[in-house]
């Protein structure tokens, strides 16, 4: 399972990873990178994001929102499916035979392109 490095947001001033919106609010936001080992493959299903974040924060509960705001997984796109609370890589293999405009799928379980790769998110969460 990919890690979490919240240290993303110190070097813009927020000293935990993550920040309130107002000082009264239950709403934590924060930007981090989920990073993969260098021997570590796409996990089935996705990257299940609240197992991640929570065990970094402890206060967040429940992730309302994640924004992807960049990776280095070259050739694939990666989305938050709000409805799974999971990030999810999709992209067309090479090798496909389809031609025109295609659905792009889901990338398979134990795929290496995620190994030594990193995802930087936005995440809003109570």
């Amino acid at each position: 399972m990919p890690t979490l490095v919240k240290a993303v947001g110190s070097d813009h001033g927020v000293r935990e990873g993550k920040f309130r919106e107002w000082s009264v609010s239950n709403v934590s936001m924060g930007v981090v990178d989920i990073v993969f080992g260098a021997t570590e493959n796409y996990p089935a299903g996705g990257i299940d994001v609240l197992s991640l974040i929570s065990s970094q924060f402890a206060d967040v509960q429940e992730v309302l929102g994640v924004t992807v705001l960049g990776h280095d997984i070259t050739g694939w796109v990666v989305m938050y499916d709000h409805t799974s609370g999971r990030l999810r890589i999709y992209g067309q293999e090479p090798g496909s035979a389809a031609t025109g405009v295609v659905a792009l799928t889901e990338m398979d379980a134990g795929n290496t392109a995620t190994q030594g790769r990193r995802i930087r998110v936005m995440f809003f969460g109570v």
